[in-house]
C-alpha cells in the first residue's frame, strides 16, 4: 500500500475510533475528523479544519474522502465513481457583542469530477468576517451508493483569528461559551449576520441534491479564494 493511502487509513481508524485532534493556539489548526457514514460496502469520512493561515488571515478546509469495506471490518481508503463524492462547507463566525454563531460563507457543495478517494473544498478566507473573531468550519462529508446520499456534518473546532495577522504578541479572548458544533446543535446559528434569522438543520446540515440535479462545482463566493481539490 503507498505511504499516502496508509496515511489516509489510519486516519479513517482514528475517526472510527471518535478520536479528535485539536490545538488552540494561534499558529496552530483545530481540525475534526469523524466517520460520517459506514454500512458493509462502503465507508464516508469528514474533516474541518480552520486556522490562521499562511498569512494570518484565517485559513478553512472541509474534505470527504471515501472508503470501501473491507471483510474484517476495516474501512479502506479507495477511488469512488464520478460525482460520487459530495463536500460543502460553510465558514461560521462568533460575534462576541452579541454572543452569537453566524454563517458568514457558504461553499459548494462539489463533487469529484473524477474517480478519486476524496474532494475537498480549501482555502484563504482574509477575514471575510472580521479579525480578532472566532472562526470555525461545518463540513458536509457524503458519499452516493446509486440511491441515495449517504454522510452527515463535521464541525471543526473554534480558531482566533487577529486583526494583527501572524502578530505572537496579540491578545486572545477565552473561547466562546458555546462551540459552534452545539450552536448548530440548538438551532441558535444565524444567518448572513449577528442579528440573521436563526438557521434550521435543513439549511446548515442538509445533504447534497441528487447527482445530475445541481452543479459538481461550486459557483463563485465572495472572497474568491477557495479551490476544489481531489485526491
Amino acid at each position: 500500500m503507498r505511504r499516502s493511502t496508509i496515511a489516509r487509513a489510519m486516519g479513517c481508524l482514528t475517526a472510527a475510533f471518535g478520536l479528535t485532534i485539536g490545538f488552540t493556539s494561534q499558529a496552530s489548526a483545530v481540525y475534526n475528523s469523524q466517520i460520517t457514514y459506514t454500512d458493509n460496502v462502503r465507508c464516508v469520512s469528514g474533516s474541518s479544519e480552520t486556522s490562521a493561515g499562511s498569512n494570518g488571515g484565517g485559513f478553512s478546509r472541509s474534505w470527504t474522502f471515501g472508503y470501501n469495506r473491507l471483510s474484517n471490518g476495516y474501512c479502506q481508503v479507495a477511488d469512488q465513481y464520478t460525482g460520487w463524492l459530495s463536500v460543502e462547507r460553510h465558514l461560521l463566525a462568533f460575534n462576541m457583542s452579541t454572543g452569537v454563531w453566524w454563517k458568514c460563507a457558504g461553499y459548494g457543495p462539489a463533487r469529484n469530477l473524477s474517480p478519486a478517494s476524496g474532494v475537498g473544498l480549501e482555502g484563504n478566507f482574509n477575514r471575510l468576517c472580521g479579525g480578532d473573531v472566532w472562526y470555525a468550519t461545518n463540513t458536509a462529508a457524503y458519499g452516493w451508493d446509486g440511491v441515495a446520499w449517504r454522510g452527515n456534518w463535521v464541525v471543526s473546532g473554534n480558531h482566533w483569528v487577529p486583526w494583527a495577522g501572524l502578530a505572537k504578541n496579540t491578545p486572545q479572548p477565552r473561547a466562546p461559551k458555546i462551540s459552534a458544533a452545539e450552536a448548530i446543535a440548538r438551532g441558535e446559528v444565524r444567518l448572513g449576520s449577528p442579528t440573521g434569522p436563526k438557521a434550521g438543520a435543513d439549511q446548515l446540515q442538509a445533504p447534497p441534491r441528487v447527482p445530475g440535479t445541481a452543479p459538481v462545482s461550486p459557483p463563485s463566493v465572495r472572497d474568491g479564494s477557495y479551490r476544489t481539490v481531489t485526491r
